[in-house]
């Protein structure tokens, strides 16, 4: 049932997103439908059905999707920011399409703020929510939706941070972005227009969330250090919320960023810096090795998904554990990528840092064989003796950082430029 009457009504948001490479990860306020968090694969596949042939959910069953509309939109994108109009399925939708998958050209590939998939996946997010808002407060879906977007807060990798965050965030307030959302019988018109547009640096933005943390997710964190590393931090959760000279190590998809704060808690963005390699290369060549083994991925999405099965683990035991054994030698030589590129970055700013935050999509799978390297290559540069202590974020916070800390950044902007959501 569509309704004409909303069509005045303005959807206000602010939003913090974190585009990943692999994920993204969002969380969206609104003045109609409070907060929603989104976490959905950084994935989108081009919708080639003929309206003829088109299978599309019944209005009748609006209530079974709308609460994970993000994994089940199928919308076309018109906007400034894309170089043609196209119709897309998101997330896991486009996974289970069979169609060709966009996902993100991680290592040497293009700048992710070109990529036209950042600007589906963020549009489609704000408009995801707008459309959930308006029928949990309704139970109608609207014709047209208007969203007057605040403030978005969105993130890039330190190089490209550096080089291209005015220009991607002037492309969102070029004029207006309108997303046809087909997922049901009615279409739904969302008209997007972006008031203000920060972009922060991968990495940084996480430390957001670690201040918000305060004392007592530290001494979690140095808990679990003194459990996984044979470090013996003898600090309290205080002494390491109140140092902030940190140098961070977020590991992504397809960047590793090294944000480094100063004694103030300033970002210094100059000697901070990214490497254009993550978890998703790792997956990228355990692809390739396995190809050689009669072991066939699409690509890294369906290999991550298969290993992240459980009922692979249980069904495919022999399968699993020769799959799982390529993936570990692939992910124990980046770990040791890492380890060097952080020791050599740290030589310049050893005597500064107090302590060391690991993070990111990736680490968790990391972990095995990255923490105690990094702890060693602190040792190396300190006469063999601990100094910085080396934190590591578990799932699910690690994933979750750059997320909440954009998002608090939005909420933040929001209060200085003296408005709100009413």
């Amino acid at each position: 049932m569509a309704n004409k009457t909303m069509n005045d009504k303005v959807y206000m948001q602010i939003a913090g997103l974190d585009i990943g490479n692999g994920c993204v990860k969002g969380t969206i306020g609104s003045n109609a439908g409070g907060e929603t968090d989104i976490d959905i694969q950084s994935v989108a596949a081009k919708n080639y059905t003929d309206t003829i042939d088109e299978m599309r959910t019944p209005l009748s069953e609006v209530e079974s999707k709308i609460n994970d509309i993000f994994n089940y939109l199928d919308a076309t994108f018109e906007s400034p920011c894309l170089d043609e109009t196209g119709r897309y399925f998101m997330g896991q939708h486009a996974m289970e399409s069979g169609n060709y998958q966009l996902i993100f050209e991680v290592g040497d590939g293009r700048q992710k703020s070109e990529q036209p998939l950042s600007f589906i996946l963020t549009l489609g997010s704000i408009a995801g929510k707008a459309l959930q808002d308006a029928w949990n407060t309704t139970h109608v879906l609207p014709e047209v939706i208007n969203v007057d977007v605040k403030v978005a807060a969105l993130a890039l990798p330190i190089q490209e941070y550096r080089r291209y965050r005015e220009n991607y965030a002037s492309s969102y307030k070029k004029g207006v972005h309108v997303v046809t959302i087909q997922t049901f019988e009615q279409d739904v018109v969302v008209n997007i227009t972006f008031e203000n547009v920060q972009v922060l640096a991968e990495g940084a933005s996480a430390t957001y969330a670690i201040r918000a943390g305060g004392a007592a997710l530290a001494e979690k964190l140095i808990q679990n250090a003194n459990e996984a590393s044979d470090q013996h931090i003898e600090l309290t959760g205080e002494d390491i919320y109140e140092a902030h000279a940190t140098m961070g190590i977020d590991i992504g998809e397809g960047t590793t960023n090294l944000p480094i704060y100063d004694s103030k808690g300033n970002f210094n963005a100059d000697a901070s810096m990214s490497i254009n390699n993550g978890y998703g290369v790792v997956l990228d060549n355990a692809v390739k090795l396995l190809h050689k083994r009669g072991h066939h991925f699409e690509n890294r999405k369906e290999l991550q998904t298969y290993l992240m099965n459980d009922m692979n683990v249980k069904f495919k035991k022999q399968q699993y554990a020769e799959i799982q054994s390529v993936v570990d030698t692939c992910i124990e030589n980046f770990a040791k990528q890492i380890a060097d590129i952080y020791q050599q970055n740290m030589k310049t700013h050893n005597t500064q840092i107090l302590v060391v935050y690991v993070y990111g999509g990736g680490a968790t799978a990391m972990k095995y064989y990255l923490f105690q390297s990094l702890v060693n290559n602190t040792r190396k540069l300190n006469g063999g003796m601990d100094a910085q202590p080396i934190l590591y974020f578990d799932n699910p916070e690690a994933r979750v950082l750059n997320r909440d800390g954009l998002y608090i950044a939005a909420k933040r902007i929001l209060e200085i430029m003296g408005g709100s959501l009413n």
